[in-house]
């Protein structure tokens, strides 16, 4: 599709000449619905993000404000966009984040909270210790759910993994989905995606409210550390809906143990209440309308997966936590099996269960969502092309290493995401590198059909 601006009076119009028709740009939708290829915008969009852009100001220090939700998007796309296209020289936007961060993620919420407070922390001791179980039991219900339907992507039943557990790490892998899926943990929820972030401040927000916090969105920007894995705890391959929403965890302390965590640091302590303050970060704050809701709203409702497994052994695991007043034994969180759970629950309660295992069917790794998911990490634009940033590869090859038995193994699913993270894992003059700057390495096994342009 091609189009071109109208004239100043029409400013805030294109025309899509495909469609014979003119498109209003200054609509959440419009931005919702930008091409793109993980942050990079393509090219022809450029001059109205910019018009968009414009009407945001700054109000002190890191903190901006946008008259619109249209314009506040467009700002942080712009960001975004700015942040992966290396071959630019304008000026960055934030002064603080300067030179360009590897990796920035975003957080959206309504303005009237001052603090990224876990879940968790929220909670009444009552609440807080049926959470706690509720979590426990999710560990059991993913992992025998995991050992029953999940299949590594387009692994053969011939395979060397054959017969291999799927082992969840509690910390790692299920305390994400948990969060993920209204569990109470303390994780904090944010998503690489700024578009995501936006949605998320924007679709519960009051527009009729008489205070102004409570129709008022605001984003949060934070560069994220690729060695720091409590700063951006990965979802697991199978949670298909994290990775839609591009999510990403942060793990906080509860604020009632935050003295104590600090004093135990020392001369780092400080940073423990730091993180957790709003304040702390960038962030464009903005008013809504109806229609701006209704369309945060849309775009979430896509992101959802309908009959979603895994929300099912969130509700089921929360249910289980207020029926049965003990966590459950340690013995059966290392070996879950239906017989097992039977000797700890309900015969209504273990019915319940094998309704949402026959439910499931069989799953399998969706290697273009993680294509599309590491293309919202680590995709670059530089001046000879599009490129991967080692940084923000580093942090995804880690992660899945460390977790995922598949990628300890040469595997020959050669243009699979997997195998190119295997591939950045094993060529040692990678990490040399990513000490000098952040050496970009190409895409070594990704066709040019899978890198296509916008």
């Amino acid at each position: 599709m091609k189009s071109r601006g109208l004239a100043a009076s029409c400013s805030l119009v294109r025309v899509d000449l495909a469609q014979n028709r003119i498109v209003p740009i200054d609509t959440l939708k419009f931005v919702i619905d930008l091409p793109r290829q993980g942050n990079l915008l393509a090219n022809d969009v450029l001059p109205d993000i910019d018009k968009l852009a414009a009407a945001v100001q700054p109000v002190a220090g890191e903190e901006y404000f946008a008259p619109t939700a249209a314009s506040a998007v467009a700002w942080l796309v712009r960001l975004a966009h700015q942040n992966a296209a290396l071959e630019s020289e304008e000026r960055y936007v934030l002064p603080r984040l300067s030179p360009r961060p590897r990796l920035l993620c975003f957080r959206g919420q309504a303005a009237k909270y001052s603090m990224f407070a876990p879940s968790l922390s929220r909670f009444d001791l009552p609440r807080k210790r049926h959470h706690q179980r509720a979590v426990a039991w999710m560990h059991i219900a993913l992992q025998l759910w995991a050992n029953t339907t999940f299949r590594f992507s387009r692994a053969s039943d011939d395979g060397w993994w054959k017969g291999r557990p799927y082992v969840l790490d509690r910390a790692e892998e299920v305390d994400p989905v948990a969060q993920h899926y209204g569990l109470g943990t303390n994780l904090i929820d944010w998503t690489w995606d700024p578009v995501v972030a936006a949605c998320f401040a924007t679709h519960r927000l009051d527009v009729s409210s008489e205070a102004l916090v409570e129709r008022t969105g605001r984003v949060y920007i934070r560069a994220i550390h690729p060695e720091s894995k409590s700063q951006a705890m990965l979802p697991p391959s199978f949670a298909t809906r994290i990775w839609h929403q591009r999510g990403a965890f942060q793990w906080q302390p509860d604020p009632d143990s935050v003295g104590a965590i600090a004093e135990q640091l020392g001369p780092l302590g400080k940073l423990v209440p730091a993180r957790q303050a709003v304040s702390s970060y960038p962030s464009v704050s903005f008013r809504c309308s109806h229609e701006d809701i209704n369309h945060a709203s849309d775009r979430i409702a896509q992101l959802v997966l309908k009959n979603d497994p895994l929300q099912l052994l969130a509700d089921w695991s929360l249910s289980v936590a207020g029926i049965v007043a003990d966590a459950p034994a340690k013995s059966l969180a290392l070996s879950p099996t239906l017989d097992a759970l039977a000797d700890h629950l309900p015969h209504e309660v273990i019915g319940q269960y094998q309704e949402i295992l026959q439910s499931s069917g069989k799953t399998e790794e969706d290697p273009q969502l993680m294509i599309d998911y590491v293309d919202s990490v680590a995709l670059r634009q530089t001046s000879s092309g599009r490129q991967y940033d080692a940084s923000g590869l580093y942090l995804l090859a880690k992660a899945m290493t460390d977790r995922h038995c598949l990628c300890q193994s040469a595997t020959d699913e050669r243009n699979s995401v997997l195998s190119t993270l295997q591939q950045f894992m094993s060529k040692p003059e990678y990490f040399w590198s990513l000490a000098n700057n952040g050496h970009l390495g190409e895409p070594p096994l990704w066709s040019g059909a899978v890198r296509g342009e916008l």
